[in-house]
């Protein structure tokens, strides 16, 4: 289903030259509309979730643990420790590291400086410290194209999206994200050596895949995956002005 407008053209005389005919799927504009709205539900569903865990098995634990050395100290007498201090230093460490990391994924840092680089840079520090997956970044952490702000933080999504992919579903060893200008693009690059697939494209696109398309058509960008001699490849290529 689809519906359209008209717009004339008129010459000096007031003559009608042309008409622009412009057209919108209205099918295609629904299935959009259903897959954002699917993809806000996931990422609040994401992020309940993870606050829910640091909060009930992190900090929830940490306050129990203080509370029996309380009363340890002041119902028995026994001396807290340093080795009950640093065990509950070492927790709110760890809780204080989830925070940060979903705080930097929400609105990374890096990218609020406008360096879409060095905010890859950092996601590839934080996959490698969340999953022990050896997690690189290759490129100039100093480059700052693109230099629009959605631009930027779209490419920073479908790497993100790529990266959890990646880790999710083939069990790889080793990620590696990339970012350069080639020609007149900015090309951003997402490779990993696990489980890919045999044909052009995986049989089941997932979400993460639609999302990761979604956020390419958005932004003027083309999405290639390629999956080939034991490397898994997500390419997105932005025009430059």
């Amino acid at each position: 289903m689809s519906q359209g407008s008209f717009t004339a053209l008129r010459d000096e005389s007031g003559a009608v030259q042309h008409f622009i005919v412009t057209g919108t799927d209205i099918t295609r504009h629904r299935e959009l509309e259903r897959e954002v709205i699917e993809i806000s539900d996931r990422e609040r569903q994401r992020i309940g979730e993870a606050l829910h865990d640091v909060i009930s098995s992190g900090l929830t634990h940490v306050v129990m643990r203080t509370d029996t050395l309380a009363h340890r100290l002041t119902q028995e007498g026994t001396a807290v420790t340093a080795d009950d201090l640093e065990g509950i230093s070492s927790e709110v460490k760890e809780a204080a590291d989830q925070i940060r990391s979903l705080s930097h994924a929400l609105i990374p840092r890096a990218l609020r400086q406008d360096h879409l680089a060095a905010a890859l840079a950092d996601l590839a520090d934080e996959e490698e410290d969340f999953s022990d997956i050896d997690c690189t970044f290759v490129g100039d952490e100093g480059e700052t194209r693109p230099e629009d702000e959605t631009d930027a933080m779209n490419l920073y999504r479908i790497a993100h999206e790529a990266v959890a992919n990646a880790r999710e579903h083939a069990d790889p060893s080793r990620i590696q994200l990339g970012l350069r200008e080639e020609g007149s693009g900015l090309v951003l690059s997402i490779r990993d050596d696990g489980r890919g697939w045999e044909g052009d494209t995986p049989e089941d696109e997932g979400l993460g895949l639609h999302l990761m398309r979604y956020r390419a058509n958005l932004i003027g960008a083309t999405l290639r995956l390629t999956s080939d001699d034991g490397e898994t490849v997500v390419e997105c290529r932005l025009p430059l002005p």
